[in-house]
């Protein structure tokens, strides 16, 4: 078993370096199927957020364009209040976003650690006579308490 990782973080080490790793990717991937519906709705918010950021530009450009020009002050208003409904339709879905993908991520973190824990608690007993047992908890809990308090603070 230890020849396989070894083996294996050999193979990581090699591709490391590249901007990004279909691998790694797949490996994450695992612990987001459970929760495949939150993931596919992040995915569609993170789409509407980007397909409605360009249009109040738009918006503002009409505005000025047609009705500012013109002096047309009920098609301005009319043009006002779209873009405070856009606003408001813009914050709703990026406060949903950050939400989600705050939870979704916490929630694939303590899947992580649940079962990186469930698979030292399967080791043997000799591995723990061998190895400080303060490092393999410490490592096991810190690393799921910074990503915890990363995303908090």
């Amino acid at each position: 078993m230890a020849t396989c990782t070894r083996m294996h973080a050999k193979k990581n080490a090699k591709k490391s370096g590249k901007i990004f790793n279909w691998i790694t990717l797949s490996r994450l991937l695992y612990f987001a199927k459970p929760h495949k519906t939150a993931f596919l709705g992040l995915v569609f918010l993170t789409i509407l957020a980007g397909a409605l950021s360009p249009i109040r530009p738009y918006l503002i450009q009409l505005s000025v364009d047609k009705y500012m020009a013109k002096g047309d002050t009920g098609g301005l208003t009319n043009m006002a209040l779209l873009m405070i409904g856009l606003l408001i339709l813009q914050s709703i879905a990026q406060y949903t976003q950050t939400y989600l993908s705050g939870w979704l991520s916490q929630t694939i973190i303590r899947d992580i650690s649940v079962k990186l824990y469930n698979h030292i608690l399967s080791f043997k007993l000799k591995f723990f006579d061998n190895t400080q047992i303060g490092r393999l908890v410490t490592r096991n809990i810190f690393s799921a308490m910074f990503r915890v308090s990363r995303n908090i603070f």
